[in-house]
């Protein structure tokens, strides 16, 4: 009996992926917290010198939330809406998407007095989460912590 397998029975040879898609393979938004003088700022900036489409904020489905904690009043999740914001944000390009750049990162400045916090020292951490369709990043990404103080 013939053991050696036909032409047809041996696996492709794989080939390597091209060297210019390889940062595609860990491309994400990271999200970035600041609190500054009157105002919280969310920044996107993608993970890898690469383009990358992102669902910007919309006045229907925000995608931000900053997630608050107080030491005795607990966790307070509040999803970001346009009234909260201190400018508007930026708009969505002709496709819907929002091509983030390291040249052009993608900014949210929040009033802190629109977020209803009581008195107090909150630890504050930004969350961005887009499950939008049409080839957009998918997922959630989470920002450093800040400590905000309300007076």
């Amino acid at each position: 009996a013939d053991l050696e397998p036909s032409p047809d029975e041996f696996p492709p040879v794989p080939s390597p992926a091209a060297a210019q898609d390889a940062p595609a393979w860990f491309a994400y938004p990271e999200l970035s917290l600041e609190s500054g003088e009157g105002e919280i700022l969310l920044t996107l900036r993608p993970s890898v010198p690469r383009p990358l489409r992102i669902a910007p904020f919309h006045r229907f489905d925000p995608l931000f939330t900053l997630r608050a904690i107080h030491p005795e009043r607990g966790l307070v999740e509040i999803p970001l809406q346009p009234r909260m914001l201190l400018r508007p944000a930026p708009e969505a390009d002709a496709d819907g998407a929002f091509l983030l750049r390291s040249d052009r990162p993608y900014r949210v400045a929040v009033d802190p007095g629109a977020l209803g916090l009581g008195p107090g020292t909150w630890r504050l951490e930004a969350l961005y989460a887009s499950d939008r369709v049409g080839g957009l990043w998918r997922g959630t990404r989470a920002s450093n912590p800040v400590d905000l103080v309300v007076r």
